[in-house]
């Protein structure tokens, strides 16, 4: 006699016509993900750095706040210039974590390339970045794929 509140997994045969997905299948989506997320990054702050060094700073709105006001100077020239380059480095160190997931190597790599798109704030990157930050470490925490990097 089977318990009544036991949920439905429990009493479906053990026999699934679904074979449990092998850990580089598990792998390979999340990491092209990944990929395509840095590739994004790195063209926008590609398109940033130039925007930065070529073109003119805007015109100052004198009503606005002076926050505003100062992030309106600070749009263009070196400074603007250099902050965008550590975000084109940051794009990079998650596409390379992200090819060393697609590899299987380097796990905490991989993981940390996982974690530094989650919070890639540069050209608002951290939009798609986020849903597949949380995406490849669930993949990663698997005890399976943990495996299969070792």
């Amino acid at each position: 006699m089977s318990n009544p509140y036991n949920s439905p997994q429990y009493n479906q045969p053990q026999n699934s016509s679904f074979p449990p997905q092998k850990p580089t299948q598990m792998v390979i989506a999340p990491a092209i993900a990944l990929i395509v997320v840095s590739v994004l990054g790195i063209c926008a702050s590609g398109f940033n750095i130039f925007a930065a060094l070529t073109m003119e700073a805007p015109p100052i709105n004198p009503s606005a706040p002076p926050f505003v006001q100062q992030m309106q100077q600070n749009q263009t020239g070196p400074v603007a210039a250099a902050i965008h380059s550590a975000f084109l480095l940051l794009n990079i160190v998650i596409m390379a974590g992200a090819i060393q997931m697609v590899r299987f190597k380097m796990w905490g790599y991989s993981l940390t390339a996982s974690i530094l798109a989650m919070i890639n704030i540069g050209t608002c990157c951290c939009i798609l970045g986020l849903p597949v930050g949380i995406w490849s470490i669930v993949v990663l925490s698997q005890p399976q794929v943990k495996k299969e990097f070792e």
